[in-house]
């Protein structure tokens, strides 16, 4: 697996390298830790100043990698380091290109006084962008976990192709018997119901028996617990459990639709990258 992972070392994007070191890759992969460097324009500043904090920065740069690859290097992962005076959102895209990279990994936000990289726009950019996977890094709530669960992982499924290419990427980690997946099913139902009405029995039904198959059919045995739900907001939904769960990552496609329910299209796959309390990763196929 080809990584590209965004730094600047800020707290935000050192948590993105954190969380990619302690993923339980089944082989190890390699990674590209991308640095984007900006260009300082400013008329009151002399050619020579310029050079010079051109030159801060760039240290800074290199610095901030021997900190990540040490990183890295303790969970036997190797890497590699590309920096350019370019836009953070462009850098990252054209490094993921180049390497045809399997997965990008960034924090939620991030600055440093030198320069800047992955703030909210360019997270956004990326992850919606990229042609390939992309996790945004957040820190979870570890208190909220049950006892005994190493990481904590959501998936929202409702059998869409979307939904598919996320449960096929879960799946591709060596995931250990602490680790505690949730798979959910959020079915739509009207706002004026009462709470104790349910609005289509035969698609609770439809989806129980699909997640019970899911289970049967999944290498995770015990650790995991299918869950379906009448929600009025299928994204409000999502993040409730996430953070009553001290949820590590969630995982959800960037498209889908299923017979009876709309879900996880753009602009609800958009909403939980940036309401999470946790860790986002974006599902879809590599297509560089």
């Amino acid at each position: 697996m080809k990584i590209v992972i965004a730094v600047d070392g800020s707290n935000e994007s050192m948590e993105a390298v954190r969380l990619l070191s302690r993923l339980p890759f089944k082989a190890p992969p390699t990674v590209v830790v991308a640095t984007a460097l900006v260009d300082i324009i400013d008329d009151m500043i002399d050619a020579d100043m310029l050079a010079r904090m051109s030159e801060e920065q760039a240290s800074a740069a290199q610095k901030h990698y021997e900190e990540v690859n040490a990183i890295l290097k303790s969970a036997n992962i190797a890497s590699e380091f590309e920096s350019a005076f370019s836009h953070p959102s462009k850098f990252i895209t054209d490094v993921a290109q180049r390497h045809h990279a399997d997965l990008i990994v960034l924090g939620a936000r991030g600055h440093s006084a030198a320069f800047r990289i992955l703030l909210g726009s360019t997270a956004d950019y990326v992850a919606n962008h990229a042609k390939c996977p992309v996790l945004v890094a957040r820190p979870a709530n570890g208190e909220k976990k049950p006892t005994g669960c190493g990481f904590s992982i959501a998936l929202a499924f409702d059998g869409s192709a979307g939904a598919t290419v996320a449960w096929n990427q879960l799946q591709s980690f060596a995931w250990d018997a602490s680790t505690c997946i949730d798979i959910y099913t959020f079915l739509e139902r009207p706002s004026l119901l009462p709470d104790d009405e349910i609005y289509d029995e035969a698609a609770l039904t439809s989806a129980e028996k699909s997640l019970v198959a899911l289970k049967d059919s999944s290498p995770f045995g015990s650790t995991m617990h299918p869950h379906v739900r009448e929600v009025v907001h299928v994204g409000n939904a999502l993040l409730d459990c996430a953070s009553q769960k001290g949820t590590d990552i969630v995982f959800i496609g960037d498209t889908g639709r299923s017979a009876f329910m709309r879900f996880f299209l753009g602009s609800k796959s958009r909403y939980v990258l940036h309401h999470a309390p946790s860790s986002v990763w974006i599902a879809r196929d590599v297509s560089w």
